[in-house]
């Protein structure tokens, strides 16, 4: 062929021929070839009118490096639009919407209930807690209500397993009677605190996943508990008339001799614990798993760190020594109106002294009022924990376990009824409040 035809030949992959010094851009080459494009193919590249003048393998490389530098650019931008977009609109629904959702669901609520006279005239009667079974007065400890225990702790729970079977459950809950008879003689303040207070809030029960009881108890009167405590006769309290009597727990503690002892600070944690010892000075080894966890709380003036709006217009504040669930403070500080005067609530079988508005101090203390639905989820999804599985899941449990649903009847009192499967089997009302603590909100003027 001739020369000077050869120099004006098409390059495989150009549309027209190239100049002289000008090299083609990895033409027909692998990497410059789609991965789904057939191997049969010729590939060019396209110029803009403005670079119609790139010469050479370096120009041309320049330009195609641009291409793909702008093109990350512009994905980059799209990403921080698209995180912008979905951090303002979590912050607007926790700041906004949800409060919003909550305010016109509790509305809802009070429109749908209308206290009665009966409701009014129970809630003024002397002896709160009180249980009626329809319309007839009866017992915390009586047979309608042992019966519902026993169907709760029969019931399978898919997703809450239990930690504690019933024979442990009826144990720990004797120990917890005989403590709270000997504190209340002795005029020693005590409280339902933790999962314990939960539990009563929402079941009337212990969590069917907690594995021990909680108490809390002064800072200030611990040597007094001690001193209560150690000199107790376990033997002669458990036989007078306890609610729970398990017969191997009365077959301990006339094996062991044990008595009740408090550990201030247990396994070098702030909190302390209740547990049984025997009287050679070893823990008897059937009981050594056995024991009630301990918080501390103590009353203080109010502080420069209180800025919450629950504090506002409040003196004194009531502090238990026990980190919140999601670690953001050290300790747990209450307005003290929201922790006095205690009222007694239910707990299984047993009337249990605890804060007057439970609902604030599981706010305080777990962040959120339904504790177990996000602490649960908290620690498998992140920040995003009131996932609708979970949600889910709850929902599930509330369709199959005895829960508590509860309407004001006056500012100090409570109706509570304790649903199983739709249908409330009884019905209880008691002192105290159920408020949730204020929150700082971006949108306060909204609230």
């Amino acid at each position: 062929m001739h020369p000077k035809q050869q120099t004006r030949a098409v390059p495989p992959g150009f549309s027209r021929p190239l100049s002289v010094g000008e090299v083609p851009l990895m033409a027909c080459a692998d990497h410059n070839r789609h991965p789904d494009a057939p191997a049969s193919k010729t590939y060019k590249m396209t110029l803009p009118a403005s670079e119609k003048q790139a010469r050479g393998y370096h120009a041309l490389r320049f330009m195609r490096l641009r291409r793909v530098y702008l093109k990350q650019r512009w994905q980059k931008l799209a990403l921080i639009l698209v995180t912008a977009s979905v951090g303002l609109s979590l912050i607007f629904w926790e700041q906004f919407t949800f409060p919003l959702l909550v305010n016109l669901q509790n509305s809802r609520i009070l429109h749908m209930y209308t206290p009665t006279s009966v409701d009014i005239q129970r809630c003024n009667s002397v002896g709160l807690p009180s249980l009626y079974v329809g319309e007839d007065l009866t017992n915390w400890a009586g047979t309608e209500r042992s019966e519902l225990i026993q169907q709760a702790w029969q019931t399978s729970l898919p997703g809450f397993p239990r930690r504690m079977d019933y024979r442990g459950y009826e144990i720990q809950m004797a120990i917890l009677e005989i403590l709270t008879r000997a504190l209340t003689a002795s005029k020693i303040e005590h409280a339902l605190v933790g999962g314990s207070l939960v539990g009563s809030y929402l079941f009337h029960d212990v969590l069917p996943w907690d594995k021990f009881l909680d108490i809390g108890l002064r800072r200030a009167d611990a040597g007094t508990v001690q001193s209560v405590i150690s000199k107790l006769d376990l033997v002669e309290a458990f036989d007078r008339n306890l609610a729970y009597t398990p017969s191997r727990l009365r077959k301990w503690l006339n094996d062991s001799h044990s008595s009740l002892q408090l550990e201030e600070n247990a396994a070098g944690s702030r909190t302390g614990r209740i547990y049984l010892k025997s009287s050679s000075g070893g823990s008897a080894p059937e009981l050594s798993s056995i024991r009630l966890n301990v918080q501390w709380w103590q009353p203080r003036a109010r502080g420069p760190e209180d800025r919450d709006p629950s504090f506002e217009g409040v003196s004194e504040v009531v502090e238990i020594d026990v980190p919140t669930t999601d670690g953001t403070a050290d300790s747990v500080p209450l307005p003290a109106s929201e922790w006095y005067p205690l009222t007694g609530r239910p707990l299984g079988m047993l009337v249990v002294p605890a804060p007057v508005n439970p609902l604030f101090y599981v706010n305080a203390y777990y962040k959120s009022p339904q504790p177990f639905c996000s602490t649960r989820s908290a620690r498998n999804s992140g920040f995003l924990g009131l996932n609708e599985l979970t949600k889910g899941t709850c929902s599930m449990l509330w369709s199959i376990y005895p829960h508590v649903e509860r309407d004001e009847v006056t500012e100090d009192c409570m109706r509570e009824l304790l649903v199983a499967r739709g249908k409330t089997k009884l019905t209880a009302y008691v002192a105290g409040r159920s408020r949730p603590a204020k929150q700082s909100s971006w949108f306060s003027l909204w609230d």
